[in-house]
């Protein structure tokens, strides 16, 4: 099977350890896909040594252990699944190789730990999913450098600190969703520029100081989720323009 490049064996019931040896004998697969099964122990490194793989999907199984640092090796990766697989550690600085990344998600582990700075380097990267794991530490500001992210995911965790104000490079970004975290000082107002901006969730954090007018140039923005913070003062007049909304929640949040 040294030819084969597309495997499919998502949605089984396969269990016991996932045999990484044998598999990265497959070294022109650039396809994989396994996820929903009952795959069991850590994730063999030697899956990282596929020198051809473009899509990885580990999903929803039952793994233990942390994120190799060997994922870094997937330097064709355009699609990762990591998500709901009981994963546990830090996330990878080698993320930051992976300048062919499109997707990553990682959601619903039991990740901790800040976001690594070297995210920044994910230049080609469209949606990262952070989302229901036990991160700490801020933001990191290279967060702007990811021009081309159209969603940014990473409420339920226990992220700290401002909002970066460099989000605002991230043109592209349709969602942006922060909800349930310990995030603190004001909304920066550059988010008002993120044209393309469809649904902003910031509830139940720490937010304080006015709710910035420049989010009422938001013209395409269809859900607007601020509630359970402490913000002051009033909204501005600018929000009566917004057309495109349809859900707005602004309860216990002084307002």
């Amino acid at each position: 099977l040294t030819n084969l490049e597309v495997l499919y064996l998502d949605g089984n019931a396969l269990e016991g350890p996932l045999p990484g040896e044998k598999i990265a004998k497959l070294t022109n697969l650039k396809y994989l896909a396994l996820n929903d099964n009952y795959f069991s122990g850590t994730i063999p490194t030697a899956l990282f040594s596929l020198p051809n793989l473009e899509i990885l999907w580990l999903d929803y199984n039952d793994f233990t252990g942390s994120i190799p640092t060997e994922v870094g090796k997937l330097t064709n990766i355009e699609s990762l699944y990591l998500a709901e697989s009981y994963l546990t550690g830090n996330l990878p600085s080698q993320l930051g190789y992976l300048q062919t990344a499109q997707d990553v998600s990682v959601t619903g582990n039991y990740l901790q730990g800040s976001i690594p700075t070297q995210i920044g380097y994910m230049t080609t990267l469209s949606s990262l999913q952070l989302q229901r794991n036990e991160f700490t530490g801020l933001i990191p500001t290279q967060i702007g450098l990811l021009t081309s992210m159209n969603a940014l995911t990473l409420h339920k965790n226990n992220v700290t600190g401002p909002i970066p104000a460099e989000l605002a490079g991230c043109t592209e970004l349709h969602t942006l969703s922060c909800y349930e975290n310990l995030f603190t000082g004001t909304i920066p107002s550059g988010l008002g520029a993120l044209e393309e901006l469809l649904v902003l969730d910031l509830a139940s954090n720490y937010f304080s100081g006015s709710v910035p007018g420049e989010l009422g140039q938001l013209r395409n923005l269809a859900v607007l989720n601020l509630y359970q913070n402490d913000f002051t003062g009033t909204l501005s007049s600018s929000f009566a323009d917004m057309a495109s909304l349809e859900i707005v929640q602004l309860q216990t949040t002084n307002i």
